[in-house]
């Protein structure tokens, strides 16, 4: 997520003088935890997962001449980059190369891979979310010639998620509002789509929106369910390049909701000693696991974002009563 908005000096302030002012420290399901190891110490930005047969697989925003990154583990722990572009090749629609944000992956059901990302349509300023395929999931990917979500009107379409729910899939985003300006419209967005997991079935669903607690914006979509059917939609609020920048998440007993945001959120910084700007989160379909993003330098956006991989079991999630 890189929405191009200036940090803000107010939101600067409010974190070096947290410890005094108790914000934004507030209890949520990270609060006492210890920090877990770096998962991947370079800049990796929006990282998504997917286990194929017991070998894990993450990805990230574009970084250096790659479009999309992508990394392995056999253990969640221990991490390699490849030297592979999960996404060698743009559509015709999309500038390039670069410019591909938060990619996340899903495996179809029929031995193919989709990839979800969201790269910048040529003529634009704004992003759309496309879709590609493959037969292996560390790639290369092949683009669809069409974009699944493109509201350029409305700032365009960022933060692309798939899910598959009982074999129907569907992919949320974000409609990037505040690309067009502050107060405007982020709506979390849920698409119906057909069995190719690629084109839309039907119109877009909003399921979730900023309110005052979330400061100007949310984004980064992810989501997972429960065995007893509780859908938990983790979502990060604020700007990305402050300290202010979270994870948060909404429950719902139906994948349309309505969500109902917890009371606090899942982790802020300062709830885990050397974890600034923690966000652009992502969960395996269970809630079993869950790798985030946040500032590699331990104070700001400078050096990029370190991803970090986390065990959802020893975390406590409100859910409905």
């Amino acid at each position: 997520m890189f929405k191009l908005l200036p940090v803000s000096v107010l939101a600067l302030s409010l974190f070096f003088l947290a410890p005094a002012l108790s914000f934004p420290l507030k209890r949520n399901a990270a609060s006492g935890t210890r920090a877990p190891p770096v998962a991947i110490d370079q800049d990796f930005a929006d990282p998504a997962i997917l286990n194929v047969s017991g070998t894990w697989f993450a990805y990230s925003t574009s970084a250096g001449l790659k479009n999309v990154q992508v990394a392995t583990s056999e253990n969640f722990a221990d991490w390699t980059v490849t030297t592979e572009d999960a996404l060698p090749t743009l559509p015709g629609w999309a500038t390039g190369p670069g410019n591909v944000w938060a990619p996340q992956v899903i495996e179809r059901g029929d031995g193919k891979y989709v990839m979800y990302f969201s790269a910048r349509p040529v003529g634009s300023s704004q992003h759309c979310v496309g879709a590609g395929l493959s037969d292996w999931p560390q790639g290369p990917f092949v683009p669809q010639p069409e974009v699944l979500a493109c509201p350029v009107d409305q700032g365009g379409a960022i933060d692309a998620s798939g899910f598959n729910d009982g074999g129907t899939h569907f992919v949320l985003y974000k409609v990037d509002g505040n690309s067009l300006g502050h107060n405007a419209p982020t709506p979390i967005m849920l698409q119906r789509l057909g069995a190719d997991a690629m084109i839309p079935d039907g119109p877009p669903t909003a399921v979730l929106e900023h309110d005052a607690g979330d400061g100007p914006l949310i984004e980064a979509p992810s989501l997972g369910k429960t065995a007893a059917g509780v859908y938990y939609l983790f979502f990060s609020s604020n700007l990305y390049d402050t300290p202010l920048y979270d994870i948060s998440y909404a429950h719902a007993t139906a994948i349309a909701g309505p969500y109902t945001k917890a009371k606090q959120p899942f982790q802020v910084t300062g709830d885990v000693a050397g974890i600034v700007a923690p966000g652009g989160a992502d969960v395996s379909p269970c809630l079993e696991n869950m790798v985030y993003h946040a500032f590699r330098n331990g104070k700001d956006i400078a050096d990029g974002r370190a991803m970090y991989a986390v065990d959802l079991s020893d975390y406590q999630l409100e859910g409905p009563a």
